[in-house]
Protein backbone atom coordinates (compact mmCIF):
# COMPACT_ATOMS: atom_id res chain seq x y z
CA UNK A 1 0.00 0.00 0.00
CA UNK A 2 3.18 2.52 1.13
CA UNK A 3 4.58 1.22 -2.80
CA UNK A 4 1.40 2.81 -4.35
CA UNK A 5 0.91 5.86 -2.38
CA UNK A 6 4.19 6.67 -2.85
CA UNK A 7 3.87 5.96 -6.69
CA UNK A 8 1.27 8.27 -6.69
CA UNK A 9 3.27 11.12 -4.91
CA UNK A 10 5.86 10.87 -7.33
CA UNK A 11 3.79 10.76 -10.43
CA UNK A 12 1.47 14.00 -8.93
CA UNK A 13 4.95 16.21 -8.45
CA UNK A 14 6.24 15.04 -11.84
CA UNK A 15 3.14 15.97 -13.32
CA UNK A 16 2.96 19.56 -11.36
CA UNK A 17 6.97 20.12 -12.35
CA UNK A 18 6.17 20.55 -16.45
CA UNK A 19 2.64 22.31 -15.86
CA UNK A 20 4.35 25.29 -14.84
CA UNK A 21 6.48 25.82 -18.04
CA UNK A 22 6.28 28.80 -20.40
CA UNK A 23 4.73 28.49 -23.77
CA UNK A 24 7.26 27.73 -26.54
CA UNK A 25 7.19 30.73 -28.75
CA UNK A 26 4.87 30.41 -31.91
CA UNK A 27 6.07 30.95 -35.62
CA UNK A 28 3.51 32.74 -38.18
CA UNK A 29 4.48 33.52 -41.67
CA UNK A 30 2.46 35.91 -43.96
CA UNK A 31 2.11 39.55 -45.39
CA UNK A 32 1.42 42.39 -42.92
CA UNK A 33 -1.46 44.48 -43.97
CA UNK A 34 -2.92 47.71 -42.56
CA UNK A 35 -6.54 47.60 -40.52
CA UNK A 36 -8.66 50.72 -39.81
CA UNK A 37 -8.57 54.11 -40.85
CA UNK A 38 -6.15 56.80 -40.78
CA UNK A 39 -4.99 58.01 -38.52
CA UNK A 40 -6.25 55.16 -36.61
CA UNK A 41 -4.69 52.46 -38.48
CA UNK A 42 -2.91 49.38 -37.22
CA UNK A 43 -0.80 46.47 -38.59
CA UNK A 44 -2.00 43.04 -38.77
CA UNK A 45 -0.86 39.80 -40.24
CA UNK A 46 -2.98 37.50 -43.08
CA UNK A 47 -0.66 34.17 -42.30
CA UNK A 48 -0.21 32.04 -45.47
CA UNK A 49 -2.92 29.28 -43.36
CA UNK A 50 -5.64 32.57 -43.82
CA UNK A 51 -5.87 33.46 -40.03
CA UNK A 52 -5.46 36.89 -38.91
CA UNK A 53 -3.70 38.58 -35.95
CA UNK A 54 -3.35 42.38 -35.06
CA UNK A 55 0.86 42.72 -34.57
CA UNK A 56 2.39 43.77 -31.47
CA UNK A 57 5.40 43.96 -30.27
CA UNK A 58 7.11 42.80 -27.61
CA UNK A 59 8.20 45.59 -24.91
CA UNK A 60 11.73 44.33 -23.99
CA UNK A 61 12.06 42.76 -27.91
CA UNK A 62 14.20 45.83 -29.28
CA UNK A 63 11.85 45.65 -32.14
CA UNK A 64 9.78 48.57 -33.16
CA UNK A 65 6.15 48.62 -34.93
CA UNK A 66 7.70 50.72 -37.72
CA UNK A 67 10.28 47.90 -38.43
CA UNK A 68 7.26 46.08 -39.03
CA UNK A 69 5.39 48.19 -40.81
CA UNK A 70 8.26 49.08 -43.20
CA UNK A 71 8.20 44.82 -44.71
CA UNK A 72 4.23 45.71 -45.99
CA UNK A 73 4.24 43.43 -49.36
CA UNK A 74 7.02 41.05 -48.45
CA UNK A 75 6.81 37.65 -47.07
CA UNK A 76 7.54 37.42 -43.55
CA UNK A 77 8.01 34.99 -40.46
CA UNK A 78 7.45 36.21 -37.14
CA UNK A 79 8.36 34.70 -33.84
CA UNK A 80 6.26 35.16 -30.27
CA UNK A 81 2.86 34.25 -29.09
CA UNK A 82 -1.06 34.42 -29.78
CA UNK A 83 -3.02 36.71 -27.29
CA UNK A 84 -6.85 35.21 -27.65
CA UNK A 85 -9.25 37.48 -26.39
CA UNK A 86 -12.83 36.77 -25.48
CA UNK A 87 -14.32 39.96 -27.26
CA UNK A 88 -12.97 41.77 -30.39
CA UNK A 89 -11.37 45.40 -29.73
CA UNK A 90 -11.21 48.17 -31.71
CA UNK A 91 -7.41 47.16 -32.43
CA UNK A 92 -7.53 43.54 -32.37
CA UNK A 93 -8.84 40.86 -35.35
CA UNK A 94 -10.59 38.04 -35.95
CA UNK A 95 -8.06 35.29 -34.43
CA UNK A 96 -6.25 37.47 -31.81
CA UNK A 97 -3.33 39.67 -31.66
CA UNK A 98 0.38 38.31 -32.20
CA UNK A 99 2.59 40.00 -29.97
CA UNK A 100 6.39 39.99 -32.06
CA UNK A 101 9.58 39.18 -30.18
CA UNK A 102 11.56 38.58 -33.53
CA UNK A 103 10.87 38.81 -37.75
CA UNK A 104 12.51 37.82 -40.30
CA UNK A 105 12.04 38.48 -43.84
CA UNK A 106 11.94 35.66 -46.03
CA UNK A 107 11.70 37.17 -49.40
Amino acid sequence: MRKYLFGIMILILGLSAFSFGGKAPASIAGHIKFYGNAPFEYPGIETVDGYLYAVQTEKDSGISIEEIKATQGKMIELTGRVEKKEKLSVFSLRDGTFVVSDFRILE
